[in-house]
């Protein structure tokens, strides 16, 4: 789930420029609990937890420990976000006491802005719906007894869930004066009784509250004006009657900007949007800029934000990705199984081997449960909540353009005509997987990525996917609910439209599987979504990026145990826009050119790589032979390798084997 950005606290007069659209400062204190959740379920680092003994309720057992002895907060990973929750339902019901308390923070002044973000967990009402209440505490000099705390003042201390979410936040901020100097303790504590386990996290203390939305393009055209803009939301924790703003741009001062008066009451952020003079951008060089803000009271530090604004002279070829949220329970999801299949038929890949479409059919479950779900539960839960609904069948086409169908043929249409400042291409694939035992090997995936223009830290992720074709049932949990069997092929033309009409006859009346529950033993589905690594909003590609020059990317997982057959799994390598979530490239490769599945010996973990750049090959080993193939064996060049060595290829996939000390290692480019 993509959680609202936590405001970001400035604690000293150092700053850290940060990318376009984003920022990092210095806080006093921070934790967001992601650490903590990548080793384990409970708490660490000097973090306490309390309870009330009492004993949790058959459904909280599942987390908690049936004899109410604690852990009294366990960790959970949710999308991007790791959230320590504690059980608010029990039995007999009492209302929960349940103390999170924080490791020892020194405080350097007395006026600070505390930050954090409340949390409940209600998965759709079934622990219970409501305003869940909770309380903030402060320790002096250290101590963590209950009776060393007491309570800091916070306006509409509770957080709501309902019955159509799964999870619900509320970002709070509050002033935390009067400990300067001194060490303290925190606590968060849920008072809730019979909701929707309640969490904290986000938990940051620093001089004041500020959150930077930057709206400036990170692209344009040559001679067109840009104007620099960025949303400010800031609270501080005393009196104070704005803010400064300056803009500099390539390092020389343009513009400054005065906010007038504003209030900073309540537990909110107040938002100012700046908006410095339009510039005009000549040439192909790309503009760098840094705004900064500054609080009008004494002792206010800084808060930096840099960026760049490119200026592309061309695009790539553009492909697009529908992630379809699917389920087996799902009477209406036939027509997301035959959209899907439209664009397999239609949209196939071009000359250079670009596939224009790619496909990512994501399990959840309805009315009972789906085997195909299994590992995907993260996937399922950012796709529901990015695209904003609940509904079955529902799609995203590169996570720019939501929807409750897949059958969006003109976004589709527009999204690939528009071209991509971005390109990613995977250059190999190798694993030790068999076909026998393929679960939970290694499958490392090589890629090549490229963007349009100079660039400096912008935020572009790296995520792979692995989906299975040809999948079959062998239980009742694969029967697919068919709400079009008694339909005729006039409702599918007046509601959908005669293009899907050949990929849907055969659930209506009449057809091969036109009956109300299609048999597992029947049923075949294609792009099943098998897992997502290292997460839905992918790896950060950290760094700066030279005008259409490739950096090489690895990404590595494990074969999960919900795959049928290896033969029929393909890997994705999605590129991510990090602010705005959109996909802006992708790549698909089947697993017969996967190196182990090939024929072709690999060895796992070696100190060997190998990347293209269109006609040159550059392979990198310590010592060793590198030969270059055609896929029907023809060699075409052998070069020895010491510590790297450029070889000229022609067009088309190669095969490079690299044999050193580790063996012989084999790489299948495109």
């Amino acid at each position: 789930m993509n959680i609202l950005k936590t405001s970001l606290l400035v604690a000293g007069a150092a700053i850290a420029s940060a990318a376009a659209a984003e920022i990092t400062t210095p806080e006093f204190y921070s934790e967001n609990f992601v650490k903590m959740g990548q080793e384990g379920d409970y708490l660490t680092d000097g973090w306490y937890t309390y309870g009330n003994g009492a004993t949790p309720s058959s459904d909280m057992t599942n987390y908690f420990n049936a004899d109410g002895s604690g852990p009294y907060y366990i960790l959970l990973n949710y999308g991007s976000q790791c959230i320590p929750f504690s059980c608010t339902n029990f039995t007999p019901s009492t209302a929960a006491d349940q103390w999170l308390v924080t490791p020892e923070i020194e405080i350097p002044s007395d006026n600070v802005e505390l930050s954090f973000t409340a949390a409940v967990y209600c998965l759709r009402g079934l622990w219970g719906q409501g305003k869940n209440p909770y309380k903030v505490l402060v320790s002096e000099n250290g101590g963590f007894a209950k009776e060393d705390f007491s309570e800091v003042p916070v306006l509409e201390a509770t957080v709501s869930g309902s019955r159509t979410q799964e999870i619900a936040t509320r970002d709070v901020v509050c002033p935390l004066n009067g400990f300067g100097g001194k060490k303290v303790r925190l606590a968060f504590v849920s008072t809730g009784e019979d909701l929707g386990m309640t969490g904290f996290t986000n938990i940051s203390l620093g001089n004041y509250a500020v959150t930077l939305d930057n709206k400036t393009p990170k692209v344009t055209e040559m001679g067109k004006q840009v104007t620099v803009s960025v949303n400010v939301g800031m609270k501080t924790p005393v009196a104070c009657p704005g803010f400064t703003a300056t803009l500099d741009l390539d390092g020389e001062k343009v513009e400054t900007y005065y906010k007038k008066p504003f209030g900073n009451t309540g537990n909110v952020l107040i938002y100012q949007l700046v908006k410095f003079d339009p510039i005009t951008i000549d040439g192909e060089k790309t503009r760098h800029y840094t705004v900064t803000i500054t609080p009008d009271y004494e002792g206010a530090p800084s808060t930096v934000l840099t960026g760049s604004i490119g200026v592309p002279t061309f695009s790539y070829p553009a492909n697009v990705v529908v992630e379809e949220v699917t389920a087996t329970g799902c009477q209406a999801c036939p027509s997301g199984t035959a959209s899907l299949q439209y664009y397999t038929d239609n949209y196939p890949g071009n000359e250079e081997g670009l596939n224009k479409f790619i496909g990512i059919a994501i399990h959840g479950f309805i009315n009972y449960y789906d085997p195909m779900s299994e590992g995907t539960a993260e996937y399922l839960l950012n796709t529901m909540d990015l695209n904003g609904t609940t509904s079955y069948p529902q799609a995203m086409f590169n996570r720019a353009t939501r929807g409750l169908t897949p059958d969006r043929r003109a976004e589709f249409a527009k999204q690939m005509e528009a071209g991509s400042y971005n390109l990613v291409k995977i250059t190999g694939v190798s694993t030790d997987a068999t076909e026998e035992n393929p679960w939970g090997k290694t499958v490392k995936v090589d890629f090549e990525a490229r963007n349009a223009y100079d660039a400096d830290g912008i935020d572009i992720r790296a995520a792979a996917v692995m989906i299975e074709n040809n999948v079959t049932g062998n239980d009742s949990g694969y029967t697919q609910t068919n709400g079009f069997y008694n339909r005729t092929e006039s409702y599918i033309s007046s509601n959908y439209g005669d293009f899907l009409l050949p990929y849907m006859k055969k659930y209506l009346s009449g057809g091969e599987w036109g009956v109300e529950m299609i048999p597992f033993s029947k049923m075949v589905y294609h792009h099943v979504a098998r897992g997502i690594w290292p997460s839905f909003y992918g790896e950060p590609m950290a760094g700066a990026w030279v005008k259409d020059e490739a950096r090489a990317g690895t990404l590595e997982f494990k074969v999960p145990e919900a795959i049928h057959n290896l033969k029929e799994t393909e890997v994705i390598v999605l590129l991510i826009d990090g602010e705005s979530n959109a996909i802006v490239a992708s790549d698909i490769i089947p697993a017969s050119e996967y190196g182990a599945l090939s024929g072709v010996a690999n060895v796992a973990d070696s100190g060997v790589s190998v990347s293209r750049n269109g006609n040159e090959v550059t392979v990198c080993a310590e010592s060793g032979e590198a030969v270059v193939y055609t896929p029907d064996g023809i060699a075409l060049a052998r070069v020895e390798v010491k510590g790297s060595a450029r070889i000229a290829v022609p067009a088309g996939v190669v095969i490079v084997k690299v044999a050193d000390s580790d063996g012989v290692q084999a790489f299948k480019l495109r």
